[in-house]
C-alpha cells in the first residue's frame, strides 16, 4: 500500500472515455506510463535521478533517464508503443528512483489480428516461455476470484525463454 511519499503510477490506454487501466493490450495500441512522484521535504535541494525501464520478456529494450525535483509533486509521462511481433509478450515497466525499484507493472500482449491491409494473421504462434505462462495463469486466477496458489508447474520446461 503506497505512503504518502510513495509515488502513485500505472499504465493505461487512452481511449474517449478516459484514461483506463491496462493489465492487457493488442498489438498497436497506443499506452502510457504516468506517475507523480510526490515532494519529499527532508530531500529539498538535491534531485533524485529517476528512470524509466521497459522489458519484453527478460530483455532491456529502453531506458529514459529524469531528474526529479523534489521540492513539488513530480509528474512523470511515457508514451509506450511497440513494433516488433516476434518478441516476449511480456510488456514490464520498472520505474526507479535514485536506483531503487518504486514500481513494477506487466502489460501481456495480445498477438496482431490482421495486418494494415486487412489481411488475417495466419503465422503460427511460438508457445510462451515458463515465466509468461506463470503470468497468464496469475492473470487467470485473479480473474476468477482464486488466491493465486497453485501446485505443480503449469509451463513445460521445454519450453524456449521468450
Amino acid at each position: 500500500m503506497p505512503t504518502t511519499n510513495s509515488p502513485v503510477a500505472g499504465i493505461f490506454h487512452l481511449d474517449q472515455a478516459g484514461l483506463i487501466p491496462v493489465d492487457r493490450a493488442a498489438f498497436g495500441d497506443e499506452l502510457l506510463f504516468l506517475a507523480i512522484v510526490p515532494a519529499h521535504p527532508r530531500r529539498i535541494g538535491s534531485p533524485l535521478s529517476s528512470s524509466l525501464e521497459i522489458y519484453r520478456g527478460v530483455t532491456l529494450r529502453q531506458r529514459q533517464t529524469v531528474a526529479i525535483d523534489l521540492a513539488r509533486n513530480s509528474p512523470l509521462a511515457f508514451r509506450i508503443h511497440w513494433t516488433d511481433r516476434n518478441a516476449s509478450s511480456r510488456l514490464t515497466v520498472v520505474l526507479r528512483i535514485d536506483g531503487r525499484e518504486w514500481f513494477r507493472q506487466t502489460v501481456l500482449l495480445l498477438p496482431q489480428r490482421a495486418d494494415a491491409q486487412g489481411r488475417v494473421n495466419t503465422a503460427p504462434l511460438h508457445p510462451p516461455s515458463d515465466a509468461t505462462a506463470v503470468e497468464v495463469l496469475r492473470r487467470l486466477d485473479q480473474l476468477l476470484g482464486n488466491s493465486g496458489h497453485r501446485t505443480g508447474n503449469p509451463a513445460s520446461p521445454s519450453r524456449n525463454s521468450d
